[in-house]
């Protein structure tokens, strides 16, 4: 999941990189402007749908392994 995160926020660590290049003058209305392009940025992680995929899968086995859980607990029970 981190990997895929890291590559959907490549783009907004460029920018703050960007920004803190400048002098010092001009930072503050870099790094605001870097801000205003949060929600472009954002709706890219979720056009890339690698984050998506990640989260489901992940999903998919969380529930995949509760319900094995839950069944290995229910025939334990049933032995005892």
């Amino acid at each position: 999941m981190l990997k895929a995160l890291d590559a959907d926020l490549q783009p907004m660590r460029e920018r703050i990189a960007q920004a803190l290049r400048e002098p010092d003058d001009k930072l503050e209305a870099a790094l605001q402007a870097a801000v205003s392009d949060l929600p472009a940025l954002f709706a890219k992680v979720s056009e890339s749908g690698r984050l998506d995929k990640v989260l489901e899968e992940t999903l998919t086995a969380s529930v995949f392994n509760g319900l094995a859980e839950q069944a290995a607990k229910r025939k334990r029970a049933l032995r005892a």
